[in-house]
């Protein structure tokens, strides 16, 4: 990593990896930064800032909860103390005391006095996660089977609200014995468009190792049409093979499905390309082992 020769210098350079988005960078930066103030930090100080960090996190659920926050985060002007209170029924006082450490921490930004606007903070603390309303569709399990695993996910997670919906062929749905009445079953080929619009994960278990590059990008333009940007998420369960020294379990795998299907297990590098081809972006490789399947999280591109 470079030198410094004063803190602007360093500032310069963090506005240079920014620009650039080079992540790697970034990350390295900002470790060198918590190290710095780890060190410049008096030990009496850190026990202070911990005896004190819950009490930030305590405002802002409290903000959320009265509706200020949103009020702040959907506004174009900045919005004053006077307006939220009317807006959220709240008190005043109390509004201008909760978003004093907020404005602190860079939640939220006071342009004048007890006046604020929002900064990219406050508009990702409320990004929703998953849509609560029972309708919602939680999961799609595409080419999922009998519904194995997500049979398994509701097991572990029954009181997680949405619809899980279970996809495959008409021969393969109507085969199904036993599933939970959980479980919706519905008919469908991953090569016509996604009936299901806007659920928040739509996975994949052991799929793309089947086909070729030209058909998996087929399949994945069909799941990404009916995504939801910055809500819905695309979940691979596939084996990710490292770039060398492949262990020979996944290997063989490799070789037996480019003999049996004309398909192929993968790299991060070519699951990569396959998601960029599709209109979608890799948000995470999630691995224990190459030696067992891992997880690959993708989004939709900005």
């Amino acid at each position: 990593m470079e030198s410094f020769k004063s803190s602007d210098d360093f500032l310069n350079a963090v506005e240079d990896v920014l620009a650039r988005g080079d992540d790697a960078a970034r990350k390295q930066m900002l470790s060198t930064a918590m190290k710095a103030m780890a060190m410049l930090e008096p030990p009496l100080d850190t026990v202070w800032r911990m005896i004190m960090s819950p009490h930030a996190p305590a405002a802002l659920m409290t903000l959320i909860k009265a509706g200020v926050i949103q009020e702040i985060a959907k506004s174009e002007i900045a919005k004053s103390a006077d307006e939220l209170a009317t807006v959220s029924g709240a008190d005043k006082l109390l509004i201008v005391r909760l978003l004093r450490p907020l404005n602190a921490l860079g939640f939220v930004k006071e342009t004048k006095q007890e006046e604020y606007i929002p900064t990219p903070v406050t508009k990702i603390i409320l990004l929703n996660g998953a849509k609560t309303q029972p309708d919602a569709v939680l999961l799609v399990d595409i080419a999922g089977g009998e519904g194995a695993d997500i049979a398994e996910f509701y097991q572990r997670y029954p009181s997680a609200s949405g619809r899980l919906v279970l996809q495959d062929l008409p021969p393969v749905v109507d085969s199904i014995q036993d599933l939970i009445s959980k479980v919706e079953r519905q008919k469908y080929d991953f090569f016509q468009e996604q009936p299901v619009k806007g659920a928040k994960c739509y996975y994949f278990r052991s799929i793309f190792h089947d086909w070729s590059d030209a058909d998996c990008i087929t399949i994945l333009k069909n799941t990404a049409a009916a995504m939801t940007p910055g809500y819905s998420k695309l979940l691979m369960s596939e084996f990710v093979l490292p770039a060398s020294n492949t262990p020979l379990y996944p290997a063989l795998l490799d070789i037996n499905m480019m003999a049996v299907l004309n398909g192929m297990e993968r790299t991060e590098a070519q699951f990569s390309a396959l998601l960029d081809a599709a209109g979608l972006k890799v948000v995470k490789f999630w691995s224990v082992s190459p030696e067992v399947e891992g997880l690959v999280e993708a989004v939709l591109k900005d």
